[in-house]
């Protein structure tokens, strides 16, 4: 009997298991750390783009999962108002959709398709805007204000940028890999 060769074959999460393109995923990061660059390619105005993370969130407000400060989007909870405001942030306005729930880990999505905005907790939609699809440029930064400061404080253990609005398809293969 012949003998089999294993080939060993890096777990690809950010591939979804083939639902996803690799020339779709602009960056994907295991554990980035607080304040983390984001070293992916820009994303102009207008165009499609989906941002996942798994995490859990401590409850705090003023924390970010990512900032992008031309466009400015973000992912994560303020301070703005008080109680702050839990989902995302897209030039100029928050969208309070009750995002984040304190303690658990979830994977997140916010997905944008150049005309809706949505963000996602475990797959399901929780809210949308359908005005605001900007892109993002200038410095970015993985847990925390673009500038610093903003600190996500809990562990983000997979993350990814996407230059295509996820399908329903690829949201749901996404959502099993990083959970």
């Amino acid at each position: 009997m012949p003998l089999r060769r294993l080939i060993y074959a890096p777990d690809r999460w950010w591939l979804a298991g083939g639902a996803i393109p690799a020339a779709n995923c602009l960056e994907h990061v295991e554990f980035p750390v607080q304040a983390q660059v984001y070293l992916g390619p820009t994303v102009a105005d207008g165009n499609p783009w989906t941002i996942a993370a798994t995490t859990a969130w401590n409850g705090s407000d003023g924390e970010y999962v990512l900032d992008a400060e031309t466009g400015r989007v973000i992912l994560g909870v303020s301070t703005t108002v008080t109680g702050g405001n839990n989902g995302y942030f897209l030039s100029g306005t928050w969208y309070d959709v009750n995002l984040f729930v304190s303690g658990v880990r979830h994977v997140y999505f916010l997905i944008c398709d150049a005309a809706l905005t949505s963000a996602y907790r475990d797959a399901v939609n929780v809210g949308g805007s359908a005005a605001n699809h900007p892109g993002f440029a200038g410095q970015i930064r993985w847990r925390s204000y673009y500038g610093g400061g903003n600190y996500w404080s809990n562990e983000v253990l997979k993350a990814a940028v996407f230059n295509v609005a996820l399908d329903t398809a690829q949201r749901t293969a996404l959502y099993n890999a990083m959970r």
